[in-house]
């Protein structure tokens, strides 16, 4: 699944690539529940943790995910742990619906 990597790769900066990460989530989420990409907040964290160990969206990189596309400037190194976090995930609702 290059998709995700080839996403991210076109984003200049790490907000635009959290942002990325935020979109490819939702478009995933679709394929498992078609009213999923409408949650918001922790609804959607907890969605993205729904069967996983540890909860890491709703008890590690969720905020970032949730706010990160629209600060000026991020961590870089905050961004690279939701990236692990949010490949993952995309990778598995892909290859499982």
């Amino acid at each position: 699944m290059r998709y995700f990597d080839d996403a991210l790769a076109e984003a200049a900066t790490p907000t635009e690539q959290v942002a990325a990460m935020s979109a490819l989530l939702r478009r995933a989420a679709r394929r498992i529940d078609p009213a999923a990409d409408r949650l918001a907040g922790t609804a959607w964290l907890q969605f993205l943790d729904a069967g996983m160990a540890p909860a890491a969206f709703t008890q590690e990189t969720g905020a970032l995910l949730l706010e990160g596309g629209f600060r000026a400037q991020v961590d870089p190194e905050a961004v690279a742990a939701l990236r692990r976090r949010a490949r993952a995930r995309y990778l598995q609702w892909m290859q499982s619906a």
